[in-house]
């Protein structure tokens, strides 16, 4: 990827596939709102966020500096490149300055922001339980390619097989705990 590593065939298409089309949405809402004469923009805010995208979620932003020291909201500028970033699940919609009501309450956002979960008897942050699980699914996943491989070459491949037995135990365990919904789809291998 973009930062050097080696990823799994899964989580590269996966990833690109899901950036194209919300870039995508982007570019057809960015067209509308222009024939819309929207001067500023408002992010969608969620649970979980990445922390450099936690802190700019949810909030409007205006097109030009001084529309954001007038309407007391940021600068699009300033954050813009944020949302491109790679599996970013916000949507970002155009707003009328003065108009357009926000979404959330600065409440809201704080409740969003600061979410977390236990694990082991601690509070853990949201986002740093969904690396845990996404970390397990990813040794799932690696765990199939391992299995596959060895039994498509007549390799006993059983060693392997109880390890994703054992791997998907815990991450079983590790919902249950945190309240995470498991993601069936993302064990999946390609065929």
């Amino acid at each position: 990827d973009k930062r050097g590593r080696n990823v799994q065939l899964e989580t590269a298409v996966r990833r690109n596939v899901m950036t194209g089309i919300t870039q995508t949405i982007h570019k057809i809402n960015e067209d509308i709102e222009e024939e819309l004469g929207c001067d500023g923009k408002e992010v969608s805010a969620h649970y979980g966020s990445r922390p450099t995208h936690a802190i700019h979620q949810g909030k409007q932003y205006a097109f030009t500096r001084s529309d954001a020291k007038k309407f007391g909201v940021g600068y699009w500028g300033d954050v813009k490149d944020i949302w491109e970033e790679a599996n970013c699940r916000h949507d970002v919609n155009g707003i009328i300055l003065g108009v357009s009501e926000p979404r959330y309450s600065s409440k809201e956002l704080r409740e969003m922001k600061d979410a977390t979960v236990q694990l082991n008897g601690k509070e853990i942050p949201l986002y740093e339980a969904t690396q845990k699980q996404r970390a397990l699914e990813n040794q799932i996943r690696k765990l199939k390619k391992e299995a596959n491989v060895l039994g498509s070459q007549g390799i006993d491949n059983q060693d392997t097989r109880a390890k994703i037995r054992i791997t998907t135990k815990k991450l079983n365990q590790f919902c249950d705990e945190t309240g995470l919904d498991r993601k069936y789809n993302r064990e999946k291998i390609a065929s």
